[in-house]
């Protein structure tokens, strides 16, 4: 009978190697294996398969599917309501990260709810990543939130594109020349053109 060990080696070499479908195929067999949310295991073999789900391996017959997706949310979401807030910090802000992205990628649904959906995970991201403690991380989601408010298009977009005006010139303040400089000259351009979309709609 396979342990979670026999796993854990297994999937780091299937890692080594980039191969991906061996990868999934691990994490899911690890989960099988984990019960007990105590135990680092649990989150590590869910955590790891989520990220297996929304990558690909570069070749396009083998992209994320809807199904691929739509599984991660769940994962995600199992995760965000197992593991207690005040233990499990930094697991949970990048659950939630996670979670923004699987929403912004997800085809089924609502496109504007799957939107409002991303912001909200990864506003409770941000609880969990502090500008002091880890400026690059808090930074790239207020972009990511920037990002998703110019994607919603509903009567209220002209709040929302101030709303990712906002996000971005406070991404700007971590990505700067110095450091950032093609994080910062993609935002800039960004800003650039919701600036005149929101002069167009005035």
């Amino acid at each position: 009978m396979r342990t979670v060990g026999d796993v854990v080696r297994d999937l780091t070499e299937a890692k080594e190697r980039n191969d991906h479908s061996r990868c999934i195929a691990l994490c899911s067999e690890g989960i099988a294996l984990t019960g007990d949310p105590s135990t680092p295991d649990w989150y590590v073999f869910r955590i790891n398969l989520c990220r297996f789900l929304l990558d690909y391996d570069g070749e396009t017959t083998n992209r994320r599917s809807p199904e691929d997706v739509e599984k991660a949310i769940h994962i995600y979401s199992e995760i965000l309501s197992t593991l207690p807030k005040v233990i499990h910090g930094p697991r949970r802000g990048s659950a939630a990260m996670g979670l923004g992205w699987a929403y912004y990628l997800r085809e089924a649904g609502s496109p504007s709810d799957n939107m409002e959906k991303a912001v909200t995970a990864f506003a409770m991201a941000l609880r969990h990543y502090k500008r002091e403690d880890d400026p690059s991380t808090w930074a790239s989601l207020k972009a990511a939130i920037g990002m998703v408010y110019s994607k919603l298009q509903t009567n209220n977009a002209i709040n929302y594109l101030s709303k990712s005006i906002r996000s971005y010139e406070e991404a700007l303040q971590v990505f700067t020349e110095a450091e950032y400089p093609e994080d910062r000259k993609e935002i800039i351009g960004k800003l650039h053109e919701l600036r005149n979309r929101q002069r167009e709609k005035k």
